[in-house]
């Protein structure tokens, strides 16, 4: 029987676990601890919208056609 880890989407960081910024939640700031407790979890669908390739591949695409042309502008002085 192998156990199965919890999806980010299943639990709010706790006591002792640490947040993305390395530190356990009882070390950092008070303010800064609810911020990250409170802080909104992605849905399935942003999730699942993240990991679909199709997407990203269109994305990747998008974000080359705006850096050429800003280059190009650039360059032509348009």
């Amino acid at each position: 029987m192998t156990a199965t880890a919890p999806h980010s989407t299943d639990a709010v960081p706790s006591a002792g676990e640490e947040p993305a910024g390395g530190l356990p939640i009882e070390e950092l700031d008070p303010v800064q601890a609810e911020r990250i407790r409170r802080a909104p979890l992605p849905t399935r669908q942003t999730l699942r919208r993240r990991r679909f390739l199709p997407v990203q591949v269109l994305k990747f695409i998008e974000t080359n056609l705006r850096i050429v042309d800003i280059v190009a502008r650039e360059r032509l002085g348009l």
